[in-house]
């Protein structure tokens, strides 16, 4: 594993159904949801920089989320959240 290399971040932006991004001059921070076609919803990707982190960013981001899939998803659809951490000791690297 490498750092985050934003070209792969901007091709997985059209494989998702639904993305929010923040910006101060670069990207700092992404949130992602992607979806079979209609029944499974997976928010795969919940992304603060560390320097921006604790500061309600990912709470806005879920909020986004959750207000899309409320609105897209059927009743009854499985609907996954994945969450990751900071990995220590490897700069450059965050999720």
């Amino acid at each position: 594993m490498g750092p985050l290399d934003p070209k792969i971040v901007e091709k997985s932006l059209p494989k998702s159904v639904f993305a929010v991004t923040a910006k101060h001059k670069d990207v700092i921070a992404f949130a992602g949801v992607v979806c079979d076609g209609g029944l499974c919803f997976h928010s795969q990707e919940i992304i603060v920089h560390p320097y921006y982190q604790k500061r309600g960013i990912a709470r806005t981001f879920m909020k986004y989320v959750f207000n899309f899939l409320n609105y897209n998803a059927a009743q009854r659809s499985y609907i996954s959240v994945f969450v990751g951490q900071v990995l220590e000791g490897r700069p450059g690297l965050w999720m």
